[in-house]
């Protein structure tokens, strides 16, 4: 019987009474969540399947909430994906360069196919891929045919966008890895399989994992989590703030005197 998900324990901000407690009481300031929610909460996004349209819509309304949250705070984002469709990773693509936030990629198993154009996406200096992680580039694929009642305007039409959309996952690579046109062009003529190592030759991934990295990641990811802490913190004061003028406001209300005729003295 295949094991569930595990929840996790993220840390709260403390108050002020609450750190004077004593440790059995230190639980209060955690919650716990479904594993994938907990790494959110860190700005970790992990794409695990095919990018399908349920996945890559939950990956970008993610961004765009990290986003909303700290816009200068890094995302990092893990991929171990087959690919997927091409209108869908090209979405991906450009929303992953269109928020401020810088996001980091990292392929730990495979990223095949239009995963491997998500994985080149991420910010410059800031794509890595695991030790024996295989990166696939190839042509963006479709079936098309003529349906009952098409025309062959119809079918033509539909080629010339699928040729549109190769001319811009083609320009986007080259732009991401610093490769000119034609070499774009020439590798992904049939299946390429690369290494990691091969991946960092060519210009889609800056570096090979390792554990400096994972350690550079963990600080980064600590220093952003007490930024967070001590924004809740600042707006935990301000409701507190506001909930005492409301108070002071009704007790003013209640101090004056109304006679039996309704009217104030």
């Amino acid at each position: 019987m295949p094991l569930g998900l595990p929840n996790i324990a993220i840390d709260l901000p403390k108050k002020e009474e609450e750190e004077e407690e004593e440790e059995e009481e230190e639980d209060k300031n955690q919650e716990w969540y479904d594993l994938y929610s907990g790494l959110s909460r860190l700005r970790i996004i992990f794409i695990y399947d095919e990018l399908s349209e349920e996945i890559v819509n939950q990956t970008m309304g993610l961004i765009a909430s990290l986003s909303i949250q700290n816009s200068k705070a890094d995302i990092f984002c893990f991929i171990n994906s087959p690919g997927g469709t091409l209108i869908l990773g090209s979405g991906l693509y450009d929303m992953m360069n269109s928020v401020p936030p810088d996001i980091n990629t990292t392929s730990i198993g495979v990223a095949a196919s239009m995963a491997s154009y998500i994985l080149a996406g991420g910010e410059k200096t800031k794509r890595l891929a695991t030790a024996y992680s295989r990166i696939m580039l190839h042509q963006p694929a479709a079936e098309l045919s003529v349906k009952n009642g098409g025309t062959v305007a119809e079918f033509l039409h539909d080629v010339r966008e699928l040729a549109e959309l190769r001319e811009h996952v083609v320009h986007n690579y080259a732009k991401q890895t610093g490769q000119p046109y034609w070499a774009i062009e020439q590798m992904i003529d049939r299946d390429a399989f690369l290494s990691a190592s091969e991946a960092k030759t060519f210009g889609i991934v800056d570096d090979i994992m390792n554990k400096e990295h994972v350690r550079n990641m963990s600080e980064k990811m600590k220093k952003y989590q007490e930024l967070d802490e001590k924004q809740d913190e600042k707006q935990g004061e301000v409701d507190e703030e506001e909930v005492d003028e409301e108070e002071v406001d009704e007790e003013d209300v209640d101090e004056e005197e109304v006679d039996p005729l309704g009217l104030r003295r």
